[in-house]
């Protein structure tokens, strides 16, 4: 007895497809990889930080910028500008000054503004801060 299904063979996609399949998913290995070394890396400097020498260091600029340019978050199009906490300080080593805008090992770049606001808040004018130096 026969029935009416009958069973058609497995067929390949298009090679097109799978070179194209195949790329992608080798992308998407470097990427992570790249993603993976990067926070090694930060994790491994945060540890290190810990050792660095230190000194006594003023803040002298902290104020708030807007990019109104930067109008794409996460491939979405907004009207809302970036805000950026600009912070630099100086310190003092050996006898010669220098000057750093990095505050923390591992830090967000910019965001929306009350994140901008609170950084300029925290790190204000002429405050005294803690330099650790490399």
């Amino acid at each position: 007895m026969k029935s009416g299904v009958t069973m058609s063979p497995t067929t390949k996609p298009p090679l097109i497809v799978r070179i194209g399949l195949t790329a992608l998913l080798l992308l998407m290995g470097v990427g992570g990889v790249v993603m993976v070394n990067i926070a090694v890396r930060g994790v491994s400097e945060t540890r290190e930080a810990g050792s660095w020498p230190t000194v006594a260091g003023k803040i002298v600029t902290s104020e708030m910028e807007v990019d109104a340019s930067r109008n794409k978050t996460h491939n979405k199009s907004t009207d809302s500008p970036s805000f950026t906490a600009k912070i630099e300080y100086e310190f003092e080593v050996e006898g010669s000054t220098y000057h750093g805008s990095r505050i923390a090992v591992v830090s967000a770049q910019f965001g929306d503004e009350g994140f901008a606001e609170e950084i300029c808040e925290k790190y204000p004018l002429n405050k005294a801060v803690t330099v650790s130096y490399k």
